[in-house]
Order: structure tokens, then C-alpha cells, then sequence
């Protein structure tokens, strides 16, 4: 008697919490999940499994072209987040960049002003050390200048720009109907007490 092979089952798709990535599964009994696109743990004790997976009625091709353009949302919670958080590292990579290169020019300055009065006194080895250090300096001021401006360019082109066409508000109530609903409501309201 040959036993007949059952189908293997479908994977069981959920959704992860963290990115809104589809996660599918082999194993139903497995309760705790790692998301392949995000790297977040969640766990599906206790919770059912979207309807398109348990019942097969879409197939997992459109399943996870269905969350490809959900996450390629350019107003996507997960990738606001992100622009915010880079946009704050690089103000704050600028701020420390244009200390930096304040430092370097007050430290210039000074050892300049140090090569010009030991040289006048007849010292030889410490006008040329303290013009050696004040070149240095030079270099890194002009590196962090460089890195200053190449940021500030980053940060205006991060921005989002205008629409080439104005927001359509033509679909847009201005709110009269509100009271409408009220009115229908209350009257529904009181026809049920009635």
C-alpha cells in the first residue's frame, strides 16, 4: 500500500511590527520570529496569521510585491525616522567639524605669532617647530573647510524640494457637513429612544 504524499503546507506570511516586512515561516509552531529585511525579533504566540496567507486566496508573489511598495513609500514612519536621525548626525558631525576648524585657526595664529617672536630673539630651533606645527594646522583647517562644505551641500540637497504642481485641495470639504452628520446622528439617536 502506497501512502499518499500530502502537499506540503504553505508558509504562513506575517507581518513584521518593526518595518511592515513580510515574514514567512515553515514551521507553524514556531512562535518567536526574526525579520530577514530589519533584524527585529516579534513574537506570534496567540496571533493569527493574515487572511491571505491562511487561506492561500493570494499567492506569495503578490504577497511580497504587495510589501515591496508598501516600503518603497517615500512618507514610510521607518524612513522618516531615519532621514531625521542622519540629518541630526551630520548637523552634528558640521558642529564639531566647525570647532575643529576654529581651533586650527586660533592655534595658526598663535604659533605663528610664536615663530615671529622667538625668531626675533635669535632662537633657530623653536621658530622653525612652531612654523612646522602652524602649517599643520593650516592643512586641517582647510581639510575640515573641505568637509564643512561638502556637509553643508548634503544637508541642502536632503531637503525635500517644492512639488512642480500645486496640491490639489478641490477634494477637500470645508467642513459644513459635519454638522450635517451631527444632526442625522442626533436624529437617529432620538428615533431609537422613541
Amino acid at each position: 500500500m502506497q501512502e499518499s504524499a500530502q502537499p506540503s503546507p504553505r508558509p504562513t506570511v506575517y507581518h513584521c511590527p518593526h518595518c511592515g516586512g513580510l515574514v514567512s515561516i515553515e514551521d507553524p509552531t514556531q512562535t518567536a520570529l526574526q525579520c530577514p529585511h530589519c533584524g527585529g525579533q516579534f513574537s506570534i504566540a496567540g496571533e493569527e496569521a493574515p487572511e491571505h496567507a491562511a487561506t492561500g486566496a493570494i499567492d506569495d508573489a503578490q504577497a511580497w510585491a504587495e510589501m515591496e511598495s508598501r516600503r518603497e513609500g517615500d512618507l514610510s514612519e521607518l524612513r522618516i525616522r531615519q532621514v531625521a536621525s542622519l540629518r541630526r548626525g551630520v548637523y552634528r558631525t558640521r558642529s564639531w567639524l566647525i570647532i575643529g576648524a576654529s581651533t586650527c585657526a586660533v592655534g595658526f595664529a598663535q604659533l605663528v605669532h610664536l615663530a615671529i617672536r622667538d625668531g626675533r630673539f635669535g632662537l633657530r630651533l623653536g621658530p622653525m617647530f612652531d612654523a612646522i606645527l602652524a602649517v599643520l594646522a593650516a592643512l586641517i583647517f582647510w581639510h575640515f573647510v573641505a568637509r564643512i562644505r561638502a556637509l553643508s551641500r548634503e544637508i541642502r540637497e536632503s531637503r525635500m524640494h517644492d512639488p512642480a504642481t500645486p496640491p490639489d485641495f478641490s477634494t477637500l470639504s470645508d467642513g459644513s457637513q459635519r454638522w450635517t452628520n451631527l444632526d442625522e446622528l442626533a436624529n437617529r439617536t432620538n428615533i431609537r429612544e422613541r
